[in-house]
Formats: C-alpha cells, structure tokens, sequence
C-alpha cells in the first residue's frame, strides 16, 4: 500500500499534495493500481522479510516501488494506494537514469506491460505503434483547448490580471528567484486539503509554509504580504478568484492547467517572471481568450 499510485487507465489515485498543489483522485478506501510511488510505501513485516525491497543499483532513486508492486502483482497480491495527509516536497532535482530504471522493471515483468507509473508508461519495446503518436498529439491538443477555455472564464472574472497556462509545480523556484523573494506561502482553499498545514519546510533555501485557508484568510494574507514574501494560493474556483481579484492590488499572475487546476502567484508582475512561460503552450489556444 501507498499514498499515491497510477492505475491502468494512467489515473492517478491517492489524494497527496504534490510540492505546492494537490493530486490524485480521492481513495478513502485502498484502489488498485499498476505501481506505487516511492514517496510512501506500507508493506506487512513478514512480507518484506520474505520479499525484501530491491537493492538493485539500475532501480536507483527512481523505480524501487515500481519494481516492489509489480513483483507483488506477479504473486497474485495487489498493489493498493489510498489517502494519507502529505506533503511531497519534491526539487525535482534527481532524474539521472530514470529511463534506465523503466527499462530494467519492463524487461523484468515483461507479462506486465504496459506499466504505468507516476513517471510515465513503460512500454515493450517497438509497442508504441503508429497510432501512439497521433493519440499523444490529440491529447495534448485536447488538453490545451480545455486550460485555455478556463483561462477565458478566468479573463472574464479578472480582466486585468496576467494569465498563463502552465503545471507550476515546475516552476514555483524559478518564480522565486527571479522575483529575489526568500518566503514562500502557500494557501489552499479546498475545503478537503488532504493536509491542512505543512510547516518548517525548506525550498532551496527558502522557507515554505503551507496552510488550509478561507476566501478572508486569503484576503487578509495578500493585502499585508511583505516584500519578501511570495504567496501562492491554489484550489481557486469561480466564486474564491471573484471575491479575491484583484489581490489587494498586488502584482500576480493567475494561471491554470490541467494538472494543477487554477491558482494565483501574488507578490510578482508578469514581467519579472515572463522567462519561465515564455512558450506559445503557456498561452490559451489563438482566439479562445
């Protein structure tokens, strides 16, 4: 059992906040997936005496957990995530051989492919066929037209506010830096945060706090932000960016994807940080909005 998986549909199941947002489809109850993530793994201790967790140095930092539920998927057991309040601090700053590391599960469950994982699919080799490419393009072109549809809802609540398109997940540090703040506030306004607050965290050092709020603790946060403060509210709806645009007439940005759904980055004009979605895909589709 873990916290957050991908089942074979490539749904991610488990309700985690994933750095600064949250993911996941709920799972109150235990759900199947293909794989795990390695961020919080839950094994009986008889069984890890009997199957131990690989040691194989090609499995590294990345796929030990892939590797574990699928060896337990070949033994007939299931391989299960459900809820559990975290926070996954992830810097993102160690992908070396990730590639490698899908290679070796793939070539050792074999029977098991495909094999989804919060990393991407692992395929057998010459399995992604002809019609793959076409497919990936459709759904990135699908995705694209539904961002930008909310990006025109968010224009016609704040019109005067910069929008991007982007998976802030990504990119949260390098909004940081460019804008020389050394704090960084998250507040999320989804009644059901799977974590309420996460305190004494530490983003390439800088500190991040990270709290349940209401529309007025929002409020309130964004008209005294101090100047080296960086605020970021997330779990934004129609009715919470209504009630908080124009942010107490802070510089912000609002942006949106599918990942993450919509959010706020206050304390920062658009100019300062304009080189991290500088893509036309961090733009709505041309005369969408």
């Amino acid at each position: 059992m873990g916290a957050v998986g991908i089942d074979n549909d490539r749904r991610i199941i488990g309700r985690i906040r994933d750095r600064i947002v949250q993911i996941g489809e709920p799972a109150r109850q235990p759900r199947d997936v293909d794989t795990l993530d390695e961020v919080l793994l839950m094994v009986p201790t008889t069984r890890v005496l009997a199957d131990p967790i690989s040691e194989d140095a090609l499995l590294a930092w990345h796929a030990y957990g892939v590797e574990y539920a699928a060896r337990m998927r070949r033994q007939g057991l299931r391989a299960v995530a459900r809820d559990i309040p975290l926070t996954h601090n992830s810097l993102s700053t160690n992908l070396d051989k990730l590639d490698l590391a899908h290679r070796h599960v793939g070539d050792t469950y074999p029977e098991l492919l495909p094999i989804h994982t919060t990393c991407g699919t692992v395929y057998a080799d010459g399995a992604i066929g002809v019609m793959t490419p076409w497919r990936r393009r459709y759904n990135s072109a699908r995705m694209w037209w539904n961002e930008s549809l909310v990006a025109r809802a968010t224009k016609r609540i704040s019109p005067v506010s910069d929008r991007v398109i982007a998976d802030i997940r990504m990119l949260i540090d390098d909004a940081a830096a460019l804008s020389g703040k050394t704090e960084l506030k998250v507040l999320d306004l989804d009644p059901e945060a799977v974590a309420d607050h996460a305190d004494d965290l530490m983003r390439f050092e800088r500190h991040l706090t990270i709290e349940s709020a209401t529309i007025s603790d929002a409020a309130a946060v964004a008209e005294a932000l101090r100047p080296d403060e960086l605020l970021f509210i997330t779990g934004l709806t129609d009715e919470s960016l209504t009630e908080l645009a124009p942010f107490a007439g802070q510089p912000h940005v609002l942006g949106n994807s599918d990942s993450t759904g919509r959010w706020a980055l206050i304390g920062v004009s658009a100019d300062e940080v304009a080189s991290i979605w500088s893509t036309w895909r961090h733009r709505p589709v041309p005369g969408i909005a």
